[in-house]
């Protein structure tokens, strides 16, 4: 788990007292066999439409919404904000038992350029409005604002 915390000190009758608040918290998970597998599936995919299928056709969402390091940092959610279709099926109601307050999924990620040379942040949010995918976008900030 990667956290960020402000630290304030307060002066007390027993002497000076820190304390530390967590301001941002991502966890970091590792990679299953069967996680490589959907990621495999999702490389070979050749429409948005085959992404969509295959984002529903799981039986637990969760390895949608989780962090690896393989990624920089980022989850598989905020790459796939390119399409409404896998949005709605990830960001539904139904999903709600998986979305954990404590460690957001939308957040900037560290994104290589495609020279190669150098890298830049990019956010779900900023995926949807580049494929302008308005649907998707508005499913992402009823995410925020909720969570």
């Amino acid at each position: 788990m990667i956290s960020i915390e402000h630290e304030w000190t307060k002066n007390s009758d027993t002497g000076k007292e820190t304390k530390y608040y967590p301001i941002y918290k991502v966890k970091i998970h590792e990679v299953t066999l069967r996680e490589i597998l959907i990621l495999q599936s999702l490389y070979l995919c050749k429409s948005q439409l085959e992404i969509e299928n295959l984002v529903r056709m799981q039986p637990n969402p969760k390895f949608f919404y989780k962090s690896f390091l393989e990624f920089d940092g980022a989850n598989l959610l905020s790459m796939l904000a390119f399409d409404s279709g896998s949005m709605e099926a990830l960001l539904n109601e139904n999903n709600e038992k998986y979305f954990d307050p404590l460690y957001p999924i939308i957040y900037k990620n560290k994104i290589t350029k495609k020279s190669g040379s150098g890298v830049y942040l990019s956010s779900a949010i900023d995926n949807a409005l580049r494929a302008n995918q308005v649907t998707g976008l508005g499913l992402i900030l009823d995410y925020i604002v909720k969570f």
